[in-house]
């Protein structure tokens, strides 16, 4: 028989006794005298949890679709918001895609729908984009939704793009949606 963290086993018991604490004699409607204890002796205190009970409760909650994150060796981390039901990006093939660029503090630098409206087409494994783009976005399904998180090197590195306003060494966060993809002439 496989046994509950301990964190678990304390927030349930907690929880518990608050409940059952709560549910007293709802029927009267006595006052406390000034001799008898407010709270019950046996009341359990309900302590907020430390990060590391939040980390073993999180672990134990079923996985669901937007916890498909992905973090490649070359530091380049890939979250599906939403997983498309669509054709798969391939090297080659144009990506037509709307997307908005931001700093990690969620400063938008750049967003396809800034110019417009306009969705934004390249090809795919070209190196038409930053590498990071190249990476993240093979693989996904048209209609899908990623999250990029673009490491330096596989952004701009030391350079500092004129009047982006990305400043030099920035990992940048990209919103991906993939609208389509057009195979290769």
């Amino acid at each position: 028989m496989k046994t509950l963290p301990k964190a678990f086993m304390l927030t349930l018991t907690s929880t518990l006794t608050l409940a059952l604490v709560g549910c007293g004699n709802s029927g009267s409607q006595q006052t406390p005298s000034a001799s008898a204890p407010a709270t019950p002796a046996n009341a359990t205190a309900v302590v907020p949890a430390s990060a590391t009970d939040r980390k073993v409760l999180a672990s134990t909650a079923p996985a669901t679709q937007a916890e498909h994150v992905r973090k490649l060796a070359n530091g380049l981390v890939i979250k599906d918001i939403k997983i498309g039901t669509g054709p798969v990006a391939k090297d080659g093939e144009t990506a037509i895609v709307h997307y908005t660029g931001m700093l990690m503090n969620g400063k938008v630098f750049d967003a396809s729908k800034l110019h417009g409206n306009q969705p934004f087409p390249f090809v795919l494994g070209a190196g038409q984009v930053i590498s990071g783009w190249d990476i993240g976005v093979k693989g996904m399904r048209v209609g899908g939704v990623r999250e990029l998180i673009i490491p330096p090197a596989l952004a701009y590195g030391a350079q500092s793009p004129a009047g982006s306003g990305i400043p030099a060494n920035s990992t940048l966060k990209f919103r991906v949606h993939l609208l389509g993809v057009q195979a290769a002439n």
